[in-house]
């Protein structure tokens, strides 16, 4: 696409339009402007339009957002039509000045967040010349132009604040320091320097805070990953630079915030900033930091003694006090043992204590509470630094800050007890102190692993704790959520008897209006009924829940009715846990909870927001249609019944987050029927194969799957209805498709099974000339593979003759020899999973001691096919892990959205092909067998395997209590 004066016009009227209020007009601009985007040169066209004058802002703000899109859509496709590589260089050279000289900060937003993008990719590797350009805006006369490049400069290098120290980081910051470690000095010091001569007059100052506060955090950035050889050899300087900015105070509003106002002021950013920056150097390069360790921690000391509780300081405090911790838990930690009380007194615990903001949180603002307090999003909070402040005080002074603490949860029970309705926080204090002195390790899915021996947690359970669970004798509704948090903190040491006296009381907590309570009793549960003791059997199990399993389902079922629960993932995650604990025993309350589900989706399906939420109500789903289809028939007839309406509701509806639960839980109830496919299943084979449903990535692996069930279960009935080819279709177009060719193989595989011979012969030649095909055109390893273990099952179903056979039966009469000696022995130990890995050994072995092997053509790959096979007994250990799988769910990361997300408790039962068969053990065997009944014939084989083949295969002999062969 050309640019010029009518295509600039064109883009005006199509942007113009985009913005109109009549639906249909803006519609058939956005749709034109998505088909522009795929065309080269729009992407210039669009930037050209920035620097039009005579384009209102209105127009600009837009072309600068459909830029941005298209940048985050494209760039990432190297080969993408839509970006050839002239225009991402016209791009790269053009975007930073366009930039920093927009007057719109919604346009500057916009190409800044586009320049980002690029640069995740590009930078610094392939777009060397963007920090030497930003460099060179560095010495613009004016503050504000110099602030927007320190704005660019901080977004391309922020991902290096989290970066591992590996090689190809250290490369790119190696070239990175080289083009700006002596700017950011230079500029630091010159802006330093204004700062320190500003006089009184700190109004003025605000600027150069705004730029200190920028080259504050690209220091950190810079330094994170290692120690640059320049920044220490300029530590002094830096670190003079550090203490000016911690010890100075300022009553500018501009510069501290209006007292009102919650948010930070500037200065206490830039102060922020530059703690996070000590903090680094104090816990990553103590050595280097030794020399100012005393005069930063005075420093330290005194910023935090004048700060109060108000929130705006938060983010100040806590980036104070873990400067603390660092310091705590270092090499000079014995520089804390005389202050340690007073530390502990005056910093920690003060900071233990929850606000008002945080208690009027509990009643508002309940799930932020939540997520602050059990999900770990409290990195940012006073409570969690000050927690962490008292965890690395107990490394090295465990003795003494228990001590101290333990006095200070004494005086906090005495306040509470003169007067509990007043004095509640002290009580609230000393209970989340008790956790902080005591856990020493700690997991999401354990809970407390090991403790301090000099904390007696159950005896402040039984006298402190305990009696805040009963609703009537709480004074406050955030000490029965204590209780209730203090239960599954310490769930693995309390015996089972304290379960047996609790359990009632946290089902009364379940009743609670509290969204929080509630919810602090359902994860409560959920986590109890996790607990396994010795020999992996449940501390609370089925027969303990049992009593309670009517009352439970009725309580958590009944909240999910209500407006404040609708899409609590919390008690939906109970409910599978309440279901996956109570086994059969949950057969009785079958249909109801089955009731309840459906409830829940016909009110949720439309309009899907929690995907947490989401996820849990189809695992519940999944454990009862898995029980339900176990205990009879009949259970799965209705299952098809109660469910069908509400899946055709879905999959009619186009609802596609939901799209691949469906597909799982179809191929669980349809797996579980060995007596045919069902009506209901059969009409709703159609729409499974239309093109649409498998355009979409998340839904293939679920599809593949049900179409694999419905392959086992009908696949007469697939034939008569003339429905194979569509699937045979669908098996090629995914085994070409690198991302999915994996998939290709498991649909190969079940067509290879579960149709006879007969029903297979028309089809095999364009099924295996489509993997042969495949892998001339584009080998990988993975396909390769693929196409290895396919064969492997195949020789352990039908047999090596009939292998044979059938491979060369496709036109090539030679093929299975091609493929032996250029796949076989070449990939076969290349292969990765474990239960693959025993397969092909298995086959290995099969083809070993086969007399097609014993002479040619086939003769010549019998010791390859022997020395891959020793390879593949030694990758890992036969003992693979069959214990069922102890399913916690405490963590789904990434749910939602265009994805595949598996159902742990729909998971596919798969075919054992090699149960009961030990592979070392068979490999040696049946050599044995093999080498004694044809002496002689294999001697002058064996000579040519490596001394290192040899001597594993002489171990795999005595390891099977064989004597070995006197030619091995």
């Amino acid at each position: 696409m050309e640019v010029n004066e009518q295509t600039l016009n064109n883009l005006f009227q199509l942007l113009q339009d985009s913005t109109d209020t009549d639906q249909v007009k803006r519609r058939q601009a956005e749709s034109s402007i998505k088909q522009a985007e795929r065309q080269p040169g729009f992407s210039i066209l669009l930037l050209r339009a920035l620097e039009v004058t005579q384009f209102p802002p209105v127009i600009k703000q837009v072309a600068s957002i459909v830029f941005k899109n298209l940048i985050k859509t494209y760039w990432p496709e190297t080969d993408s039509s839509a970006l050839p590589t002239n225009d991402r260089e016209i791009i790269k050279s053009t975007i930073v000045t366009l930039m920093l000289s927009a007057t719109q900060p919604q346009v500057t937003s916009q190409l800044s967040a586009a320049l980002e993008i690029i640069s995740q990719y590009d930078f610094p590797l392939k777009w060397p010349n963007l920090l030497p350009e930003l460099v060179s805006k560095l010495n613009n006369s004016d503050t504000n132009f110099v602030i927007k490049a320190l704005s660019t400069v901080n977004s391309v290098l922020k991902r290096y604040r989290h970066a591992v120290k590996a090689e190809e980081s250290l490369v790119e910051l190696k070239k990175i320091l080289e083009d700006f470690q002596e700017p950011l000095l230079r500029l630091f010091t010159g802006v330093m320097g204004g700062i320190t001569n500003g006089g009184q007059n700190h109004a003025a100052l605000v600027p150069s805070f705004e730029a200190v506060r920028l080259m504050a955090k690209i220091f950190y950035a810079l330094n994170a990953v290692d120690l640059p050889e320049y920044f220490e050899d300029h530590l002094g300087e830096w670190m003079s630079f550090f203490h000016t900015l911690l010890i100075f105070e300022s009553k500018e509003v501009q510069l501290v915030g209006d007292e009102d106002d919650s948010k930070a002021g500037l200065l206490y950013d830039v102060q922020a900033a530059v703690c996070q920056n000590v903090n680094l150097y104090a816990s990553k390069y103590e050595e280097e930091f030794q020399p100012y360790h005393d005069g930063f921690l005075q420093d330290i000391w005194t910023l935090l003694t004048r700060l109060n509780a108000e929130p705006r300081y938060d983010s100040l405090a806590v980036s104070a006090i873990q400067i603390l911790t660092s310091m705590a838990t270092g090499v000079h930690h014995q520089q804390f043992r005389q202050p340690l009380q007073t530390i502990c007194e005056q910093i920690a615990i003060p900071n233990l204590k929850l606000r008002e903001i945080e208690v009027e949180m509990f009643e508002d603002d309940p799930i932020e509470f939540i997520r602050r307090d059990v999900e770990g999003n409290d990195n940012d909070t006073r409570r969690r630094a000050a927690t962490e402040l008292i965890k690395g005080l107990r490394k090295y002074f465990a003795q003494e800050t228990t001590a101290i603490c333990t006095n200070s949860i004494t005086q906090l029970l005495k306040s509470y007890t003169e007067n509990p309705t007043a004095n509640w926080a002290s009580k609230d204090v000393s209970i989340y102190l008790v956790p902080a002195l005591a856990v020493r390790t700690a997991t999401a899915a354990q809970g407390t692993t090991a403790v301090n021996e000099l904390v007696p947690i159950m005896e402040f359970f039984q006298n402190h704790v305990y009696p805040e669970l009963s609703p009537s004798n709480s004074a406050s509704q955030i000490l029965r959520a204590d209780a209730l948090k203090y239960v599954w903190t310490f769930r693995q040491q309390m015996p089972k008897e304290t379960y047996n006296a609790i359990f009632p009381s946290i089902i009364q907590n379940l009743k609670s209006n509290s969204y929080v309570i509630h919810t602090y009793a359902a994860l409560c549960i959920d986590k109890l009924l996790t607990v396994k003791d010795v020999g992996n059997i449940p501390r609370f199990g089925n027969m303990d829940i049992k009593p309670h399993l009517g009352e439970l389902l009725t309580i958590l079922f009944g909240a999910l009715q209500t407006d404040n629960h609708k899409e609590n993932e919390y008690t939906m995650k109970t409910i599978m846990r309440v279901c996956q604990t109570a086994k059969e025993d949950i057969i009785p309350f079958g249909q109801t909870c089955i009731d309840s589900l459906v409830a829940v989706f016909a009110r949720i399906y439309r309009n899907p927001v929690n995907a947490h939420f989401n996820h849990y109500l189809f695992e519940s789903l999944a454990i009862l249609c898995k029980i339900i289809c176990k205990s009879s028939p009949n259970g799965r007839n209705q299952l098809e019944t109660l469910l069908f309406p509400i899946f055709l509701a879905i999959l009619n509806e186009d609802i596609q987050e939901f799209e691949p639960y469906v597909f799982q839980i179809l191929s669980l109830i349809l797996e579980s029927n060995s007596n045919g496919i069902s009506a209901n299943y059969f009409q709703l084979l159609p729409p499974l194969l239309t093109p649409l449903l498998w355009d979409r990535s998340p839904n293939i692996p679920p599809l593949v799957r049900l179409l694999q069930a419905y392959l086992h279960r009908g696949s007469d009935q697939i034939i008569t209805n003339g429905q194979l080819p569509v699937i045979l279709g669908i098996f090629q177009a995914k085994l070409m498709t690198p991302k999915n060719d994996h998939e290709g193989f498991n649909l190969l595989n079940s067509i290879t099974t579960y149709l006879t011979a007969e029903q297979l012969a028309t089809y095999w030649p364009g099924l295996l000339g489509s993997v042969i095909q495949r892998i001339g055109s584009q080998k990988t390893t993975k396909v390769v593979t693929g196409l290895l273990v396919f064969l492997s099952k195949f020789i352990l179903r039908h047999g090596v003759s009939s292998t044979i056979q059938r491979v060369n039966s496709i036109g090539d009469p030679a093929l299975f020899g091609k493929i032996l000696s250029s796949l076989w022995v070449q990939d076969i130990s290349k292969i990765s999973d474990h239960d693959d890995r025993k397969i092909a050994t298995v086959a290995s072995v099969r083809l070993l001691v086969d007399p097609n092997f014993h002479a040619e053509p086939f003769l010549q790959y019998w010791v390859p096919v022997l020395d891959n096979a020793i390879s593949l007994t030694h990758k890992d250990s036969d003992d693979s892990n069959n214990a069922e799988d102890e399913i916690l769910l405490e963590e789904h990361p990434e749910l939602g959205g265009a994805q595949f997300s598996p159902l742990s408790f729909a998971t596919k039962p798969e075919e054992d092909l090699t149960q009961g068969v030990h592979a070392k053990k068979l490999l040696a065997t049946e050599l044995y067998r093999l080498f004694h009944q044809t002496p002689g014939k294999f001697p002058p084989l064996l000579a040519n395997l490596s001394p290192e083949k040899g001597n594993l295969l002489q171990q795999l002999f005595v390891s099977a209590e064989l004597r070995t062969p006197y030619f091995v």
